[in-house]
């Protein structure tokens, strides 16, 4: 989804021959169970496009999905929070 709509700068092309200097590759691979941790605010390659999301602790309760925190709902949650991660080294 991200590509279709920034393909300008972005790319799903592995080979860095092929892509180029002048594209962010979205290695959405390494986004998925079993594979490296995903940074905060990372789109997951899934349906509904969910994003990997910082939660302040009052926030962790049974219930809670991945599917909850998407692309087309985070920009609100970062507006309305903030940016959970700030000061954080």
């Amino acid at each position: 989804m991200v590509n279709e709509q920034l393909p300008g700068f972005t790319t799903m092309e592995r080979n860095l021959q092929k892509r180029g200097n002048k594209h962010i590759y979205l290695d959405y691979l390494q986004n998925r169970r079993g594979q490296t941790i995903a940074a905060p605010y990372s789109l997951r390659p899934r349906k509904g496009a969910t994003v990997s999301t910082p939660l302040s602790w009052k926030e962790v309760k049974h219930g809670l999905q991945p599917s909850d925190f998407t692309i087309f709902n985070i920009h609100k949650r970062i507006n309305k929070k903030g940016p959970l991660f700030r000061g954080f080294k």
